[in-house]
């Protein structure tokens, strides 16, 4: 302990030393500028001398000295005063009388008259002071040298004399009860000293003293209870209570914190002079520990000591823990202590705010944080220990309603955005733990849903971006709720999530009636609903379709496909409507009528990939399907271009389509190979209706895309099928193929004249 003390000293004096020795360096740079600028003064006033007495003589100035100078008294000097120079001429001297002419000379002569040289002498010039070299500022070994010399060694003085009275108590030269006597009346004079020197006015250093003080009288008391065993429990604690009654005192009195933060730590000793086997002196105990919350409360009325408030709170939370879940005291009176001071020191930074009209700071944020995230914990913990049905979703509400009061009484009295939001926010938090403290998982979905739709529609109504951003947060739960449910509770899974479609449509409607569907949140929530209602109507048609009622025989494979087709027809009608109706067609909701036609089409297309019995109600259903494909085809087109509905283009590209889906059907239904030669000659037939129809409508793209696809024609007949074909078949092939070609040059023949 010696060694320690010497070092801490040798070190303190170091600092002390280099310090003055820095100070003096720079002290002895600041005099050898100034000696410098004094020189210059001087020379200067010595040539503003001279240059009055030449002219008092009738010596002319050079050219460089027709300029005026002014008086270099009048000019502010770091060591020498203006009124120094009181007897110096303020006017040019006058020369002297002269009867006799200048004799005259060849050379030019500068005329000078006397009423030249006043002339001269009164014209004002520029004087400007002495450059001074500047010197170097050097970086102070430490910043603030009173903050250092006060407050530190105070502290520091502080910190070794309770280590001395703890060695005080751990030598054994003395009786325990000499010790004991010799440990409060240390405190009790170091005290006095403290009220003896902050008589007239309170100092640091007194203050100092009196904190020492309450720190020597707790020591003291834990000396003589735990080490000494001078004093019993009861006795410890009441001594505890008297200590920390006068340590608030007096941090009231001088308004000082260090105090209060010596008697606030001092306060919490007697936690472990615990018997745990005592019930009256854990309830006893608990009461003490109210007081201290109730201290703090008292103090938080005139002062705003957020360090103090967050020491308090630490504490707070370790004694919170040690009776309720370490030494297992009574589980009603645990929660209820831990209810009490979770709401104390959730008040405490409001309180002093509105008391003391200061400003919130960032302490007062992170003390509302870890108070609600760890008191909120234990809370729960110590509630576990009592078999009452729903308890935690009872402390759930009252926490909930608690703190959206003080949000609203934030926002009336105080006005302070941050906080107000933070409280805002605990609140909505504790209102969505609510749910699965009260109901069974399968209601999860819906009662987030409920919450996420009335907040969204309030923010969105209201204009409330926290209750907003709050509902569509929530919405987000109970859609992962809901997937969660699909994977384990599909039972109930319908009826979940139809309330969740309608719950997501009716906040649509609130985006709608304040015209915020269009942009910003509402068009992508927008984006969002209308997806899910697709997603919920092909659910709905995978799995309630009435497909045993509309076949009459049930293959597995028909059932997927006839699934497929009627997924499609679903996805075209909803695209079309979305794309259709003003009230809420936009560009977004036009690109997804895109994608969803897109899909549509890949649907069909995978739908006439699958073979089925060529029934009249399958080959009537798919030439339908294949019509309403190409009506959404050109729909498509419409949507990405306004100019694409008169566009030439779109009869090449439909017939394009129809004529792949017809040949898919053939290669699919028929079983017709795709080099087999009919394939070709539709084809060219095609082609030849493509031109007649092109020359029709005096519509050039689809000429050429019928001389296109008869030229490739000709080339899958000739490169394809030949090599497949019979001999009989290639004579058909090749006549039939060419007297349709025959047959289109002689119609370009007749109807190009035309």
């Amino acid at each position: 302990m010696m060694t320690f003390l010497t070092v801490v000293a040798l070190v303190v004096v170091a600092i002390i030393i280099f310090s003055k020795i820095k100070n003096l360096e720079n002290q002895i740079l600041i005099l050898r500028g100034l000696v410098f600028e004094q020189k210059k003064y001087i020379d200067e006033l010595y040539e503003y001398i001279n240059k009055h007495l030449r002219a008092a003589k009738g010596v002319p100035l050079d050219s460089a000295e027709q300029t005026t100078i002014q008086d270099p008294s009048e000019t502010a000097h770091p060591l020498v005063s203006p009124t120094a120079h009181t007897e110096m001429p303020t006017s040019p001297i006058e020369p002297p009388a002269t009867t006799a002419a200048a004799p005259q000379s060849t050379e030019p002569q500068v005329e000078y008259e006397a009423s030249a040289a006043p002339a001269q002498a009164n014209e004002q010039i520029t004087y400007s002071p002495p450059t001074i070299p500047s010197i170097p500022k050097r970086k102070p070994l430490i910043k603030n040298e009173d903050w250092v010399g006060i407050n530190l060694l105070n502290r520091l003085g502080a910190l070794l004399i309770i280590i001395g009275a703890i060695a005080t108590a751990a030598f054994e030269g003395f009786h325990p009860i000499l010790r004991t006597s010799i440990l409060f009346v240390a405190a009790v004079a170091v005290i006095l000293l403290g009220e003896l020197l902050s008589r007239k006015k309170p100092t640091i250093f007194s203050l100092g003293v009196s904190a020492t003080g309450i720190a020597l009288l707790y020591v003291a008391i834990a000396a003589s209870h735990f080490e000494l065993q001078t004093l019993n429990m009861y006795a410890a604690l009441i001594a505890c209570i008297l200590a920390t009654a006068l340590g608030v005192f007096l941090a009231t009195r001088y308004n000082a914190q260090v105090i209060g933060i010596f008697a606030l730590v001092g306060g919490y000793l007697p936690i472990f002079a615990l018997n745990t086997e005592n019930y009256p002196v854990l309830v006893g105990l608990v009461i003490y520990f109210v007081l201290l919350s109730l201290f703090s409360l008292i103090l938080a009325l005139t002062r705003k000591w957020t360090v103090m408030n967050l020491i308090g709170l630490g504490l707070t939370i370790i004694g919170t823990i040690y009776i309720g879940l370490i030494v297992q005291a009574d589980a009603l009176t645990a929660l209820l202590y831990a209810c009490f001071a979770f709401l104390i020191y959730s008040a405490l930074p409001l309180i002093s705010a509105y008391r003391t009209k200061e400003k919130f700071s960032e302490l007062d944020v992170w003390l509302i944080i870890i108070n609600t995230f760890i008191s909120s914990l234990i809370i729960f913990m110590i509630a576990n220990r009592l078999n009452i049905q729903n308890l935690h979703a009872y402390l759930c509400l009252i926490f909930a309603a608690v703190y959206a009061g003080a949000a609203l009484l934030i926002k009336r009295k105080i006005n302070h955005k941050n906080m107000q939001t933070i409280f805002t926010l605990t609140s909505i938090a504790f209102g969505v733990l609510f749910v699965p403290f009260f109901f069974e998982q399968r209601w999860f979905a819906i009662a987030w849903l409920v919450q996420g739709v009335v907040l969204l529609c309030y923010g969105v109504l209201r204009k409330q971006k926290i209750s907003e951003y709050s509902g569509l947060s929530i919405l987000g739960i109970s859609a992962i709720a809901l997937i969660v449910n699909y994977s384990l509770l599909f039972s109930q899974f319908t009826l979940n999530y139809t309330f969740f479609t309608v719950g997501l449509l009716i906040a649509l409607g609130c985006y709608m009636v304040k015209n915020r569907h269009k942009g910003g949140n509402g068009q992508a929530y927008k984006i969002i609903a209308f997806v899910n209602l697709w997603i919920y109507a092909m659910y709905l048609w995978t799995y309630y379709a009435p497909l045993d009622f509309l076949l009459d025989y049930r293959p597995k494979s028909i059932y997927n496909t006839f699934t497929l087709s009627g997924g499609a027809l679903i996805t075209f009608a909803l695209a079309f409507l979305y794309a259709k109706i003003k009230l809420w067609s936009d560009n977004s909701v036009k690109r997804l009528a895109l994608i969803m036609y897109a899909v549509g089409l890949l649907f069909l297309w995978i739908f006439n990939s699958f073979p089925y019995e060529n029934t009249l109600t399958l080959i009537i259903f798919n030439a339908v399907l294949q019509v309403t494909a190409l009506f959404v085809l050109s729909e498509a087109m419409n949507l990405c271009s306004e100019k694409a509905k008169g566009n030439p283009i779109k009869i090449p590209i439909l017939s394009a389509y129809f004529l792949l889906a017809v040949t898919q059907t053939m290669m699919v239904q028929a079983d017709v190979a795709f080099s087999s030669a009919i394939i070709s000659i539709k084809y060219a037939v095609a082609a030849f209706a493509w031109i007649i129809v092109g020359f029709k409508l005096k519509n050039k793209p689809v000429r050429k895309a019928g001389l296109f696809l008869s030229m490739a024609s000709v080339a899958k007949l000739l490169v394809i099928d030949t090599w497949g074909l019979s001999t009989e078949m290639r004579i058909v092939s090749y006549v039939s193929l060419g007297l349709i070609l025959m047959l289109i040059s002689f119609v370009y023949q007749k109807l190009s004249k035309d």
